[in-house]
């Protein structure tokens, strides 16, 4: 009877088909091969893009010449004969091209069919043999991958195709556009194909001819798999396409919000839109002249009627013209109010905002029915309920998309409902897998660049002006100002060159004598280098002192005749600083002050006791010196202070300014981020006490209503998940130390979540409210 294959593989000229040695399954072509290079446990082994009709075992980390790997071992679907491995993680930098491809032992494949050339057959190279995927250079491995990025989709067989398109589509893929594009080039290759019917009778006559029955099945199968991964490829796109509008919407608003409440940024609006506006007065001045003149210039035309003209003209010309100062969609509206220049202004401020706001409430209402309508598929589910599920997304998306493309910017009025939507596709029934197909490529070819086309125009009519606009009164007085500077600089050229070569030379001062030398004197304070400050040495008290003492003991000697013991212990009461002995001779010679000082001893006490107040004056001095010395230090960092403050209030004046220019960058995200995060709690606040009467918001309840804690329409989703995109821009300018930013994108992923009730959310937000410090300004 034969085997029956999960998959089928075709051969060409240049290819050929592998399968298993002993069941003859087909597993890979000759062009998913990427290197022959490798070696097994059972000799020689090649290295593959991709294989089918496998099964996987479990990970297993295991160790190879080439470093660490996590593989699972793979088996034939057909006789469970372990193939090879499949390379899941190569923890090496340089293995890391090898990670979701696998290993086929060649002594364990057969060439089922073969084609021109043979890679079982082709000529063994000289290259080693060992499981050395490092033999392979490194220019290899890139010319390999660019040769499959490159590799034509081929459109010859459907089963290879899909299962191609299944393997390359991948929703984690971290670029929506890449994915898109791979997605579109998907579809085009499925319609390339020929009809169902002529495909399903290639394959009967390719499975008769290997004596196997027909199996459409598993092709209806691998089909839904492919439709629903592109359709959510596609979902994400258009979800990415909406949210991406939500910034510049948003900063607009908030520019016109901060225009009309400012009497100051209304009059900087009004002077920086006057060169167009006078350009445009100017234009309809000379076309209502040339159109006047033309109409004169008629001979037909009565005097009466041509005077009447002119009469009309002028009488009108002032209301009429002014109208030319504005745009001009903005002109019947504003030919009804009255014609004050201030008020036009206001009106166009007014009408500009709420033109935006009418755009955003539908733009986050299409978002929330999208977010409703996203594919939920399970593991559970069969084909015919994905097909229902895909054919739900496809139905909102297309309807999203065409309501939204068919609204009139220049007029912006009765904006489509949409809350038949999501009922209408809950009710249809799944489409063909064909128009399906049709419709995603007529999404990403026509509706979205339609949909990005119609946003940019609702940006130029409504959006703040142009950059040309708002910054010309700047550039001029910048233009202005530097010529008067570049002129001044000239004149007083000489001036300024001695004035900067003075600055610089009092820096040097100020650093070399002020801030150098202090220091370097403090180093040497601090290693006793620096012996300058000494008012009196020791070795000079000493000597004053042996000297008191010799005068005394010889007074002694001379007057008193005291023995050896005597002047011993004289000599410690000198030390001591008695000196009774001296001053009681001293009192009775000063009784006969003339005699005395001729004839006795006067002149001697006063020179002892002069020598004593010198000794007393050096130990005076003495503990003065100690008292310096140990506050030698002090009066070093004394000296040094008023420099180091000078220099501290410079760093910390640099410092401030660079600190301005971040805070003025965070106060401008400031604003926003607080009106955004009320935003948020006001939608939750609603939605967490329910309302007993429906309103035109809750005429469908959504599959993914929460079921505690209130109830979130589709509206309010879509208006959350606008304003989480805002924060999350707006997260950009946080700083990264400690986390911050992670920190916070972390609670806006749990604000986005769906797991998580209202209430809980607003615990998230009450949170936020309570820990970051930008949010906490206001307040203060």
């Amino acid at each position: 009877m034969g085997h029956i294959y999960k998959t089928y593989l075709s051969c060409t000229e240049q290819s050929s088909i592998y399968g298993c040695a002993k069941c003859r399954t087909h597993l890979t072509t000759e062009d998913a091969l990427i290197s022959k290079q490798f070696q097994g446990q059972h000799g020689k082994a090649y290295l593959f893009r991709y294989v089918v009709n496998i099964r996987e075992g479990t990970d297993v980390d295991r160790p190879m010449t080439t470093g660490l790997h996590t593989v699972r071992d793979i088996a034939c679907e057909g006789c469970r004969e372990v193939l090879g491995w499949k390379y899941i993680v190569a923890f090496e930098e340089s293995q890391k091209y090898k990670e979701g491809k696998y290993i086929l032992e060649k002594k364990l494949l057969l060439e089922v069919e073969k084609g021109s050339m043979s890679v079982l057959n082709a000529e063994k190279t000289n290259l080693p043999m060992a499981e050395v995927e490092s033999e392979q250079p490194r220019e290899s491995r890139v010319v390999e991958r660019r040769k499959e990025t490159r590799e034509p989709i081929r459109t010859d067989n459907k089963l290879v195709l899909l299962n191609d398109a299944i393997k390359n589509i991948h929703l984690s893929a971290t670029s929506i556009n890449a994915a898109t594009a791979t997605v579109r080039k998907y579809l085009d290759a499925y319609i390339q194909l020929e009809g169902y019917d002529q495909y399903e009778k290639s394959q009967i006559d390719m499975r008769s001819s290997l004596g196997e029955p027909a199996h459409p099945v598993e092709a209806k199968k691998l089909e839904a798999i492919f439709l629903v991964k592109a359709t959510a490829i596609v979902h994400a796109a258009v979800t990415e396409k909406i949210l991406n509008i939500t910034l510049p919407l948003s900063e607009d608003i908030y520019y016109w919000d901060e225009v009309l409440n400012s009497g100051l940024w209304t009059a900087v609006y009004t002077i920086q839109t006057t060169p167009w506006r006078i350009y445009s007065l100017t234009i309809a001045t000379v076309r209502s002249i040339h159109d006047h003149a033309h109409f004169s210039k008629r001979g037909n035309i009565p005097a009466d009627e041509m005077k009447k003209d002119w009469w009309n003209t002028l009488r009108t010309f002032p209301r009429t013209h002014l109208l030319n100062l504005f745009p001009q969609h903005l002109r019947t509206r504003l030919s009804k109010r009255p014609m004050l220049f201030s008020n036009l202004v206001t009106f166009e401020v007014k009408h500009n905002k709420g033109r935006l706001i009418a755009f955003h409430q539908f733009q986050a209402a299409s978002l929330g029915v999208l977010v409703n309508a996203a594919i939920e598929v399970s593991r559970e589910e069969g084909e015919d309920e994905m097909l229902l599920d895909v054919t739900r997304c496809v139905r909102v998306m297309e309807g999203v998309l065409r309501r939204m493309n068919s609204v009139n910017v220049e007029q912006l009025e009765d904006l489509p409902e949409l809350d038949d939507l999501l009922a209408d596709a809950e009710n249809d029934a799944p489409l063909d897998a064909f128009y399906i197909v049709s419709t995603l490529r007529e999404i990403i070819d026509e509706q979205l660049p339609k949909y990005s086309s119609q946003s940019v125009q609702l940006l130029r009519l409504y959006g703040r002006p142009s950059y040309v606009t708002r910054y010309w009164l700047p550039c001029l007085s910048f233009y202005m100002a530097s010529n008067l500077v570049i002129r001044y600089v000239v004149s007083r050229k000489q001036d300024i060159r001695l004035w900067i070569q003075e600055a610089i030379r009092t820096a040097n001062d100020f650093v070399v004598h002020w801030v150098y030398e202090p220091m370097e004197r403090v180093w040497q304070t601090i290693r006793m280098k620096d012996n300058d400050l000494v008012l009196i040495s020791k070795e000079s008290l000493n000597s004053d002192w042996e000297s008191l003492e010799r005068m005394v003991t010889q007074f002694a000697r001379d007057y008193y005749h005291f023995t050896d013991d005597q002047i011993a212990e004289l000599s410690k009461q000198v030390r001591d600083g008695d000196l009774s002995i001296v001053l009681k001779v001293y009192e009775n010679e000063i009784k006969n002050p003339v005699k005395n000082a001729v004839m006795g001893e006067l002149v001697r006490t006063l020179l002892i006791q002069v020598q004593k107040v010198k000794v007393d004056v050096d130990a005076a001095m003495a503990a003065l010196n100690k008292l310096l010395k140990s506050n030698e230090l002090n009066f070093a960092f004394l000296a040094v202070a008023p420099s180091m403050l000078l220099l501290y209030s410079i760093v910390a004046w640099v410092r401030n300014i660079f600190q301005r220019r971040s805070g003025n960058i965070a106060g401008k995200v400031e604003e926003p981020l607080l009106d955004t995060l009320r935003q948020i709690e006001v939608i939750l606040n609603l939605a967490n006490y329910p309302v007993e009467s429906a309103t035109s918001n809750t005429l469908y309840v959504p599959r993914r209503t929460l079921q505690y804690g209130g109830q979130l329409t589709y509206r309010d989703q879509g208006y959350l998940l606008c304003d989480i995109h805002v924060l999350r821009v707006f997260s950009r300018h946080l700083s990264r130390r400690n986390n911050m930013r992670d920190k916070f994108l972390q609670d806006l992923r749990e604000l986005e979540s769906t797991k998580l009730t209202v209430s809980q959310k607003l615990g998230t937000v009450h949170r936020m409210w309570r820990t970051w410090f930008f949010l906490n300004k206001r307040r203060e």
